[in-house]
């Protein structure tokens, strides 16, 4: 098969998409490091660029199949995953237009590095996700 054409579900949050206006139309990747003029002086101030910040709901800004640019970390879940979804995100970029721009953020090495908290509500919202990767029942993810 073309690997181009793989389908990878991955979850993902609010917390870590960062929506980025960009002014230039393309970047050639070479010198996307000179010519970018997006930089980021301090963690929050790149955090007041997340999805989460700006209050913008994941339902509207992403659609399936559409192009953005992401690290992820594969993830061990138990069953039920009835959505098949084996990848958590660590820092997605959703650009306006897109552009195949580095993420702002260095992905976790390894997801041994996550917490136990974590990997257990991770599992907790993979066990309430049907086939379509839709919530069918009320999270209670305490």
């Amino acid at each position: 098969t073309d690997s181009s054409n793989q389908v990878f579900r991955v979850l993902c949050s609010s917390d870590d998409v960062f929506i980025l206006d960009m002014k230039d139309k393309h970047f050639d990747k070479e010198d996307f490091k000179i010519k970018n003029k997006i930089r980021f002086a301090s963690a929050p101030e790149l955090w007041k660029k997340t999805a989460r910040f700006q209050e913008i709901s994941l339902f509207g800004l992403l659609k399936p199949g559409q192009r953005v640019r992401f690290n992820a970390l594969p993830l061990l879940s138990n069953d039920p995953n009835n959505a098949e979804i084996h990848y958590c995100t660590a820092g997605v970029v959703v650009t306006k237009p897109f552009q195949s721009i580095p993420v702002p953020v260095n992905c976790v090495g390894s997801s041994k590095n996550f917490t136990d908290e974590f990997k257990i509500y991770f599992m907790k919202v993979l066990r309430n996700l049907n086939s379509n990767a839709e919530c069918e029942v009320e999270l209670d993810l305490k």
